[in-house]
């Protein structure tokens, strides 16, 4: 069973990423709209990702898209990770995954984290 919890602005944030292991930031956007190019001239538009920066350098490295973000004080699963640019990494907030698959998600706080 894992709990999870939303993003916060100011959140301290964990990324479990294959290529960089286990890095630390902090959430410095919410609700942000990222255009990619995802072949030659053709753009997907992603919106209501959050924004994370690194706190101790780069947050996430290519190869780490789809490593869990976890509340660095609960262990909270928040998102997953998406895209990065040379400064921020982008996440998708874990509760809109889970409204896409049809999961009734645990919610748990720092508080009170889930069982």
């Amino acid at each position: 069973m894992v709990a999870i919890s939303p993003p916060r602005l100011g959140m301290q944030v964990i990324c479990l990423g294959r290529t960089t292991g286990k890095t630390a930031g902090q959430v410095r956007g919410l609700e942000m709209v990222l255009t990619i190019e995802i072949e030659r001239g053709r753009l997907q538009r992603s919106e209501g990702l959050f924004e994370v920066v690194g706190l101790n350098g780069d947050f996430s490295a290519p190869g780490d898209s789809g490593a869990p973000i976890l509340d660095a004080e609960s262990h909270n699963l928040v998102g997953m990770l998406y895209a990065a640019s040379e400064t921020s990494s982008y996440c998708v907030p874990i509760h809109r995954l889970l409204q896409g698959w049809k999961v009734e998600p645990i919610l748990g706080t720092a508080e009170s984290p889930a069982p």
